[in-house]
């Protein structure tokens, strides 16, 4: 009885959606453990951020977000680079099901937030993307910005979160060698040469969506995954197997999660 209270009252302030997936900004290095000083770079793309260690959950979750970005973090040239993320499902949850999904972003500067919200029905196991705007705050030029991903599925259980990490820094080598000219694919090797992990990744995908069969194009974006993705929900929680994971990038085309300011 008191169960269905429980649950009763979740729906009713939760009737928006079944699923909520939030995201909170952080434009700086924070002192809370998760991340230290800059430190050896993990991969070639990251910022060199020291994360500490978190354990496992004795229950894996029902869903898993795989965020499609080195563990310590990206650059980007943009002020709105669009973040990729794969959701997996747990194959032991078969009855626990997505319906909707809203995103919403929290920047905390002294004492100033800002919310932004993204809503996509019939949500489904599979690559997404959302334009992160990290332009729309105060000189965002090299400030490391922290989001968090968190989600609720249908049983009113809290996924894990997830953990990103963003840094808009300018330069002018990248501008100078892009010409207007140059292709898609030209751009992502040109981003891939400075590592611009958002700016690559994306354009990769960008030029794989108008031609899927470009081999080679395909086996860079599948390298640039292989030397510096790692996820706790392959690694610790085996939902898939990293080659399962490059075959669900390579599926289909991630679909747009827009985000607004509320």
């Amino acid at each position: 009885m008191a169960k269905n209270l429980k649950l009763k009252r979740l729906r009713s302030q939760t009737n928006w959606a079944n699923v909520v997936l939030s995201l909170l900004l952080v434009p700086a290095i924070l002192g809370d453990g998760l991340i230290a000083i800059a430190q050896q770079k993990n991969s070639q793309y990251g910022l060199g951020l020291k994360l500490q260690q978190r354990g496992a959950l004795h229950v894996p979750p029902s869903y898993c977000i795989i965020a499609i970005v080195p563990k310590d973090g990206g650059r980007t040239l943009s002020h709105q680079p669009s973040l990729y993320f794969y959701l997996s499902k747990n194959k032991n949850y078969r009855n626990v099901s997505i319906f909707a999904l809203r995103i919403t972003m929290q920047l905390h500067e002294d004492q100033s937030v800002r919310r932004f919200r993204g809503e996509v029905k019939n949500l489904a196991e599979g690559l997404y993307k959302t334009a992160l705007p990290v332009g729309n705050f105060a000189n965002p030029n090299r400030k490391i910005q922290r989001w968090k991903i968190d989600a609720i599925d249908t049983d009113f259980s809290g996924l894990e979160s997830t953990f990103v990490f963003v840094q808009q820094e300018s330069n002018t080598n990248v501008l100078k060698e892009i010409q207007p000219q140059s292709s898609i694919l030209d751009k992502a090797r040109i981003y891939a040469k400075y590592y611009y992990w958002y700016d690559a990744f994306d354009a990769y995908s960008q030029w794989l969506e108008l031609y899927p069969n470009d081999a080679e194009a395909r086996r860079e974006r599948e390298k640039m995954l292989q030397e510096n993705l790692s996820s706790r929900c392959v690694d610790s929680y085996n939902y898939m197997s990293f080659k399962e994971l490059l075959e669900g990038i390579n599926v289909k085309s991630a679909k747009a999660i827009s985000l607004v300011k509320k």
